[in-house]
């Protein structure tokens, strides 16, 4: 599941909450405004090994759990809250984004000729996930914008109440490539309507209706695509997961994923070679005894410019492509 597993056996678990058992001697790397004491509770993470009773961590890795905390939600807390935090603030560059349009919207309190400028906005993928959820708090914090996707209506209703969205910032994922584009034109333009409407400008849409500025996508697929085609300039997009790929059965979804991956069968089966039924490269099959050798395997490569990237990606996505 994770690439960065540790090498054999090995204990799972990244987060966890507990106890405070034992306090060793400080070290240089513990932090030097640490309270902790014995019997304190606690959660942390930790690289891998936390599904288990006792922990031997840095302090420097754990963290006072909040009164209103309950163990489960400490333990639930530190990798999608950080992940969230990571793909906004750090990689989304979204804190600066805000502080700029604060500052410019300041200055056009005091200047009539300067137009306010419209927050930041940020569409977030699975948005009812843990991850999802974590973003949306952190951006109403900061001010920006959201527009959050879920694949499921009946999830709608929790992200209004729990955050306080509107009707027209909680999109019930189309599969189908033109509806997703225009479900997303329609957020963007509801977006616009509604800073008129607080700019007193009485909900009149003008001019081109401006993109993302940032995009949280944790589905991949055509949702990729069609994000990166509705990115404002300057626009990012942070992928942390690949849901549209994965299935929700305990095994594979053959049937979703060869289409993506490979040539459909019938493309498939004209294109092999005779000596696919041979014993081997120098070998000859009963069926086939004067074959050729067979050619040395040819790489195809299919370059594209930086602008064709969102074709790249479909291309990814349909077929297998392998690093040379």
């Amino acid at each position: 599941m994770y690439g960065a597993t540790p090498p054999g056996s090995f204990i799972p678990g990244l987060e966890y909450s507990g106890v405070v058992d034992f306090l060793g001697p400080p070290s240089p790397s513990s932090p030097s405004f640490s309270t902790l004491k014995i019997g304190d509770p606690v959660y942390g993470f930790t690289r891998f090994g936390a599904y288990t009773s006792h922990l031997n961590v840095p302090l420097a890795y754990l963290r006072s759990l909040p009164p209103s905390f309950s163990f489960a939600q400490g333990a639930s807390f530190v990798v999608q809250g950080l992940t969230a935090w990571h793909a906004i603030v750090e990689l989304g560059n979204l804190q600066n984004l805000v502080n700029k349009y604060n500052k410019l919207n300041d200055k056009s309190k005091s200047t009539v000729s300067i137009k306010r400028i419209p927050p930041p906005s940020v569409l977030v993928h699975s948005a009812a996930g843990g991850v999802g959820c974590f973003a949306l708090e952190i951006c109403k914090k900061l001010g920006a914008f959201p527009i959050a996707t879920i694949g499921s209506g009946s999830k709608k209703e929790f992200l209004r109440t729990r955050y306080g969205l509107r009707e027209g910032q909680v999109l019930v994922r189309e599969t189908d490539r033109k509806k997703f584009a225009q479900q997303l034109k329609g957020a963007l333009s509801e977006k616009r309507r509604l800073e008129s409407e607080e700019d007193g400008d009485g909900g009149k849409e003008e001019g081109e209706v401006e993109g993302f500025d940032l995009i949280l996508d944790a589905l991949g697929g055509l949702y990729f695509k069609e994000g990166y085609k509705h990115l404002a300039r300057g626009g990012r997009m942070i992928t942390f997961g690949a849901a549209d790929y994965l299935s929700t059965k305990d095994s594979a979804d053959w049937f979703k994923i060869i289409p993506r991956y490979v040539s459909p069968l019938a493309s498939l089966l004209p294109a092999l070679p005779p000596y696919f039924l041979c014993d081997g490269p120098t070998k000859r099959g009963p069926l086939f005894p004067s074959l050729p050798p067979p050619p040395s395997p040819s790489h195809h490569y299919h370059p594209m410019h930086f602008p064709k990237i969102s074709d790249a990606a479909e291309l990814r996505s349909r077929r297998h492509v392998r690093r040379e």
